[in-house]
Parts: structure tokens; sequence; C-alpha cells
């Protein structure tokens, strides 16, 4: 089973502000296929861009063979200090 939060929290981490919480704001997601139970994978998230407090990311989950699995685009809000 592949959970939402294989495609969020790679984002999250992605943002790169470990010091600063940030929120979900949207995610467009697409999954091709689903693993089956105990079937190893990988999670990768990556920075696209920034503007301002607003950051444009981007996942994927891939089967150990390197088979995409799933995407997304999501776009993060920092919390203002």
């Amino acid at each position: 089973m592949l959970s939402k939060g294989a495609l969020d929290c790679p984002g999250y981490i992605a943002v790169g502000k470990a010091e600063q919480m940030a929120l979900l704001g949207r995610m467009t997601a697409e999954v091709f296929s689903r693993p089956k139970r105990g079937d190893r994978c990988i999670a990768a998230g990556w920075l696209i861009g920034q503007e301002g407090r607003k950051y444009r990311v981007g996942t994927a989950v891939y089967a150990e063979d390197g088979m995409v699995l799933a995407r997304a685009l999501s776009v993060w809000i920092a919390l203002k200090n």
C-alpha cells in the first residue's frame, strides 16, 4: 500500500527548513502502481523553486528496481517566525 505520507513527507524535507515549520498547501499526485506489502521502496523529494515563503517541491516513490510508482508536485508554505 502507498500512503500519502510517502509523497508529502519527502517534500517537507526538501524544503530544507528544519528550524522553521511549514504547512502543505496543495499536492497533486499520480499513482502508477502500488507496491505489495513487504516490497522495498525509495522515497525522494527535491526543491523545484521558491517564491518568498512558498516552496514548490517534487516527490516520487520508486520501486527497488527504479520504476516510478508515484509522483507528486506540492506547494509548501513556511510559517512566519
